[in-house]
């Protein structure tokens, strides 16, 4: 069984499709809306779809939609993911009744998700249980600098980039990584992926300290101590 994660960030997809791996799912990334037509009519085996709002093809209401009279038996298991203001305010949106997550969102939640869609029960037991030696397939190392360079050029786009380290941050703290490690690892990552430089000038040096303080953001306070 598989989930379809639907984005056209290249970032998040590597970090969506990374993480929900390390839980035990078989993750589907698509681009957007007719790469994502493509996978639910080529397989069989997807059981629910995280959606963009905004996607480059159209977004990802349409791509619902679609769904609805399409692949009907996953209608009712589909997510919206959005950093969108207005998406309280988006009547389309609201009435497909799916659950909608804001960007940030916390990985965990997303392997909730998938859980419920696999079957799972409400009440299944803490990741850490849940699905033994999973946790060890996440090398927070592994993928962070690639990542990186996808989020954009230099400079690089802030918004995307705080994206990216925020859903890294989440899945990495899931896995177990201390707060310390992954600053050390997002510096490095930094300056291997280009966007620091080994003199950083002012500008990357505030890129740095700018990074460093959404990691402080996205790790929950009281386990910063590690």
């Amino acid at each position: 069984m598989a989930i379809l994660h639907v984005d056209d960030q290249p970032a998040l997809r590597e970090i969506v499709s990374q993480a929900l791996k390390a839980f035990g799912y078989t993750v589907v990334s698509a681009e957007g809306v007719h790469a994502a037509k493509l996978a639910l009519d080529g397989r069989d085996d997807i059981t629910g779809a995280l959606l963009d709002l905004r996607l480059r093809d159209g977004s990802g209401v349409e791509l619902y939609e679609w769904i609805t009279v399409h692949h009907p038996r996953l209608a009712g298991r589909v997510a919206f993911l959005t950093g969108s203001v207005d998406a309280n305010g988006n009547q389309a949106l609201q009435a497909t009744g799916c659950r909608i997550l804001s960007k940030p969102f916390e990985i965990i939640d997303l392997s909730r998700l998938a859980a419920e869609w696999e079957g799972a029960a409400s009440d299944a037991l803490p990741v850490a249980e849940r699905r033994t030696g999973d946790s060890a397939n996440w090398n927070p190392r592994r993928s962070l600098v690639a990542v990186l360079r996808n989020a954009g050029l230099r400079p690089p786009d802030v918004e995307a980039l705080r994206e990216v380290v925020c859903a890294y941050v989440n899945a990495a703290r899931l896995a177990g990584e201390p707060y310390s490690r992954l600053v050390v690892d997002l510096k490095e990552a930094m300056r291997e992926a280009g966007l620091v430089g080994h003199t950083p000038t002012a500008e990357e040096r505030a890129l740095e300290e700018t990074v460093v303080a959404w990691c402080a953001e996205c790790y929950q306070p009281a386990e910063r101590a590690g």
